[in-house]
């Protein structure tokens, strides 16, 4: 449902998601960038990328959390945040 929302351009949405989410994928980007000011710039990628492509990643299967910190479906087996990244 929230990603729902962000998708229709809900900025209220985005910031609620942003809110339930930050720590993970915060923990995400400084595991595979060590430095801060990398994971900073990792994070700013990935927010926009998940703003950008709401409506995309709303079509898949799972909970919002999934989506944005699990694998996507496919060869790279990336989760939406590490995509958003490469």
């Amino acid at each position: 449902m929230l990603l729902e929302q962000v998708a229709a351009g809900d900025a209220l949405a985005f910031g609620s998601l942003y809110d339930a989410s930050v720590t993970e994928t915060y923990a995400i980007c400084m595991y595979k960038f060590a430095m801060p000011s990398s994971a900073d710039t990792a994070m700013v990628k990935i927010w926009i990328f998940l703003w950008s492509h709401a409506a995309a990643l709303n079509e898949l299967a799972g909970t919002t959390k999934s989506i944005v910190l699990c694998p996507l479906p496919g060869p790279s087996s990336r989760s939406a945040a590490e995509a958003s990244v490469s």
